[in-house]
């Protein structure tokens, strides 16, 4: 079995919402993540997937330091963040990168594509220039640009062609782990596949970690090896990518897979839809936070919150199997 290289324990992030003009004051938290556990092995793709505003994000930001932890905590080779002296500390800053949602949004338009993936380089330190204009050079043939873009801005690239010079700045420190944020749901369908493939190529060359984070189970179906389901800060089922869609145990994930699309026009598919809305992060509601728009829910849903079973993982009180 391969070693865990990243997990977070028990993660929390609570954002406070402030009233008053005069007398600033806290009224409430919204509790975009709250006690999420799990881990990735090396060289293998952990995918989380929900709604929405379901925290997913606030996950990636968390893991990348853009946000400080509530509570809970983040180990990477099996030490927390808190136990790091500064070189470890940043040896971890540099061996987790990220591709986030928007290609263009995420690049600076007024840099050229080689400054774009030094600028990485830059911050870390220890490279020369040379250093720098070969792996420019590198990079932009691994994830399929001819070379004399190296000199093109932001603008001049397609959606496609914007996120592969993203892919090429993440990988242009060597990281252990790259972080996917929606890495296609800005993209036309049929880019989307070239770049999950590429990115599939690029993990086995580099022997890379990833955490692919998207709303759609269909997306992360062929490239990771776990996938976590969350609903309203909460992780509700996590399992292997193969029994999760084969032996789907949560109300809420057999919810989220009846509205991926079928191909075949001969296979009928019965459609289960959650009623009602997704309620407030600001007020959640106590047991079970699916329970207000679960078909399955009784009285014990709203009193009393699930505990994940072994095995398969599922937060949910009956086996729905």
């Amino acid at each position: 079995m391969s070693d865990v290289v990243l997990a977070v324990n028990k993660l929390t992030k609570y954002f406070p919402v402030r009233a008053g003009l005069v007398f600033d004051r806290t009224k409430g938290y919204v509790k975009a993540v709250d006690g999420v556990t799990f881990e990735i092995n090396d060289g293998q793709t952990f995918g989380l997937v929900g709604e929405s505003g379901c925290g997913k994000t606030t996950i990636a930001k968390l893991l990348l330091l853009l946000e400080p932890l509530t509570d809970g905590s983040i180990l990477f080779k099996g030490k927390t963040l808190a136990e790091m002296n500064n070189e470890e500390m940043r040896e971890y800053k540099f061996s987790i990168q990220a591709v986030f949602q928007d290609p263009y949004s995420s690049l600076n338009p007024r840099m050229r594509a080689c400054d774009i993936i030094s600028e990485p380089m830059t911050t870390a330190g220890g490279f020369t220039k040379v250093d720098k204009e070969d792996r420019v050079k590198e990079l932009l043939e691994v994830v399929g640009l001819l070379p004399e873009s190296a000199s093109m801005y932001p603008h001049e690239f397609s959606g496609g062609q914007r996120q592969r010079v993203a892919v090429a700045r993440a990988l242009s420190v060597n990281p252990k782990i790259i972080i996917l944020d929606e890495p296609v749901s800005a993209l036309d369908v049929s880019f989307q596949a070239q770049i999950l493939n590429l990115l599939g190529d690029i993990q086995e060359r580099f022997g890379l970690t990833y955490l692919i984070i998207s709303h759609d189970l269909a997306v992360v179906e062929n490239i990771s090896d776990t996938i976590g389901v969350m609903y309203l800060g909460k992780l509700v089922e996590s399992a292997p990518a193969a029994s999760l869609y084969s032996e789907v145990q949560h109300p809420y994930t057999r919810a989220l897979l009846s509205a991926v699309p079928i191909p075949d026009p001969d296979v009928e598919v019965t459609q289960e839809v959650l009623g009602g809305e997704v309620p407030s992060p600001l007020n959640p509601p106590k047991g079970c936070r699916c329970h207000p728009r679960c078909s399955l829910k009784q009285v014990i849903c709203a009193e009393q919150e699930p505990e994940f079973r072994a095995g398969h993982r599922v937060a949910c009180h009956f086996d729905t199997n």
